[in-house]
C-alpha cells in the first residue's frame, strides 16, 4: 500500500508541478523568430541568405550548430569612394543599406572581441530564455564583379558612414519578437 500511495504521489506531483498563477515565459524558436522578423519589415525591404561578409563575422563570432544568420536588404544605394592610380576620386553607387542579423539558442555567448582594435560594432537587440537575436548594420555589395574591378584598380577605397532608412529597426526587431 506504502507503494501505491508513493507513485499516485509522484504522478500527481507530475503533473501539477509546471502549474503555477503566473504566466509561463514562452520562447521563440528560431524559424518563427525569423518569421516574425520577416513579417516585420517595412515596404521595399527584403530578406535574403548570407553574403560573404556576414559568413566571416559568423564564423568569428556566432559559430554555433544551431545558429542561423540572414540579411536584411534594403532599397536605399550606398557608395562606394574610391581613388584610382592617377589620384583621381570615383564615388559610385554598388553598395545597397543592409542589415545582418544573426538568431542564436539562448545560452550562447558569441565570443566578441575585448580589444579596441578588433571592433565588433553590431549588438544584441533581443535577448529570452530560448534565444538571442543580434544585428549589425552594413553596406550589401550589390555589384561583385564592378567591386573586384575596382578594389584592382583602387589607391584608396572607403564608405560613407552607414544610415538605414529604417530608422526604428532595432525596436521594431525587437517588437516583433515580444509576446
Amino acid at each position: 500500500m506504502h507503494l501505491k500511495s508513493t507513485v499516485q504521489c509522484f504522478v500527481l506531483l507530475s503533473i501539477f508541478t509546471g502549474c503555477t498563477d503566473k504566466e509561463p515565459i514562452r520562447t521563440h524558436s528560431l524559424q518563427s523568430a525569423r518569421s516574425n522578423i520577416v513579417a516585420s519589415l517595412p515596404g521595399g525591404w527584403s530578406v535574403i541568405s548570407p553574403s560573404w561578409q556576414q559568413e566571416r563575422l559568423t564564423t568569428a563570432y556566432f559559430a554555433h550548430p544551431h545558429a542561423e544568420a540572414f540579411l536584411l536588404l534594403g532599397p536605399q544605394s550606398n557608395y562606394i569612394s574610391w581613388t584610382d592610380a592617377q589620384d583621381r576620386s570615383h564615388r559610385e553607387h554598388i553598395a545597397k543599406e543592409c542589415l545582418y542579423i544573426w538568431l542564436v539558442p539562448g545560452d550562447f555567448k558569441p565570443p566578441f572581441p575585448k580589444f579596441p582594435s578588433e571592433p565588433w560594432g553590431g549588438g544584441r537587440l533581443y535577448s529570452s530564455k530560448g534565444i538571442n537575436v543580434y544585428g549589425y548594420k552594413s553596406h550589401h555589395i550589390a555589384d561583385t564583379n564592378r567591386m573586384n574591378v575596382i578594389m584592382k584598380n583602387a589607391t584608396r577605397v572607403s564608405s560613407p558612414d552607414i544610415r538605414i532608412s529604417w530608422t526604428s529597426w532595432q525596436q521594431d526587431i525587437k517588437s516583433s519578437l515580444k509576446d
